[in-house]
């Protein structure tokens, strides 16, 4: 499995999984994580509305790879846990040329999703946001890309 493959993968096995394991660390985050060979994915999220985030992966215990977010419910209707209950619907969908977030664009219902990212895997900026009855309701931003050591 290379890189790509792997953070896809990773992505689908953590946050957009409905089935989240994870723990919180002593300074109060909640970390999910996947291994596979000798890649390891770390996702550590800070809040839920609004909420702050890093995603790093590392092979053979160095890190090559980091994305920040920050991203907020901007709404009361509908519910936050309705909105990121199809914001991990979305996630599921990510796309290889964008492994970031989820595709540029998904719908289900009332509920769009949108992703615009400029670059590639190697250094990007993005943002996704999501509109319910044609009003924006969440927006999340992100940035990263490869990482390398001395």
């Amino acid at each position: 499995m290379d890189f790509l493959e792997f953070l896809i993968f990773a992505k689908k096995q953590t946050y957009a999984s409905s089935q989240i394991i994870g723990r919180v660390t002593k300074d109060g985050a909640k970390e999910l994580t996947f291994e596979d060979n000798n890649f390891k994915y770390i996702d550590r999220y800070y809040g839920y509305n609004p909420f702050s985030a890093q995603e790093i992966v590392l092979q053979d215990n160095k890190v090559i790879w980091s994305m920040n977010y920050y991203g907020f419910v901007d709404s009361l209707e509908p519910l936050e846990k309705d909105v990121y209950s199809f914001l991990k619907l979305a996630l599921q969908q990510v796309e290889e040329r964008f492994p970031f977030r989820g595709p540029s664009y998904f719908k289900k219902n009332n509920f769009e999703y949108f992703s615009d990212t400029k670059d590639d895997f190697k250094h990007f900026v993005g943002k996704e946001y999501i509109t319910y009855n044609n009003e924006t309701i969440y927006v999340c931003y992100y940035h990263g890309g490869v990482v390398k050591g001395k």
